[in-house]
């Protein structure tokens, strides 16, 4: 594992991505970090509709209350 970014992270990966190898994107669980799973392959996940969702959840997150995803 990598260390977490020193900000609220979320891993959006996919165990059939095909390019990247998705143990490598899995965050450390801690208070300001999560990993999502999506099913989706690598070159779909930026039109997948939970990708999306998630995204749009994330970046509509206020500065100083980051939460985890539902």
């Amino acid at each position: 594992f990598y260390p977490n970014p020193p900000s609220p992270s979320t891993s959006i990966y996919s165990k059939t991505d095909g390019v990247v190898n998705w143990q490598h994107s899995i965050l450390v669980e801690s208070d300001l970090s999560e990993s999502i799973e999506v099913d989706t392959s690598h070159v779909s996940m930026g039109f997948h509709l939970r990708t999306i969702q998630i995204i749009a959840n994330r970046l509509g997150q206020k500065k100083d209350s980051w939460t985890r995803h539902p």
